[in-house]
This record gives structure tokens, sequence and C-alpha cells, in this order.
């Protein structure tokens, strides 16, 4: 499992304050629940994304 998909990936939204959100990113997206992270589009995307690898190959984006 890669960095990205991992669920220690934090949000990469910012907060009203300019600081960075430090909520923990569901599984196969870049933002948590409170950051759109719950939209349907965003879940079937992660749901793809997490489950999809290539067979027999290795990327740099998933290594």
């Amino acid at each position: 499992m890669t960095d990205l998909m991992k669920t220690e990936t934090r949000c990469s939204a910012r907060r009203k304050s300019g600081g960075a959100c430090r909520n923990y990113a569901i599984r196969g997206a870049t933002v948590c629940r409170m950051h759109g992270g719950a939209a349907p589009q965003v879940k079937a995307a992660a749901q793809v994304r997490s489950s999809w690898r290539p067979t027999g190959q290795r990327r740099s984006w998933w290594c």
C-alpha cells in the first residue's frame, strides 16, 4: 500500500485561519469527511482508486 492510499494520509484542505486541516483523509482520497470526503462522487472515486491496481506493473505514484 502506498503513502497516498494509507489511512494515515492527512487532509489537504485549509482552515479559515489558513492552517492545515489535521483530520485524516478518507482512504483513496486527499480530503477528510468535513472537507468534501462525504460527497458521493468523492466516495465513489476514492473507492475506485483504492481498489484498482495494475497487475505486474509498478508506477512511481503507487510505489
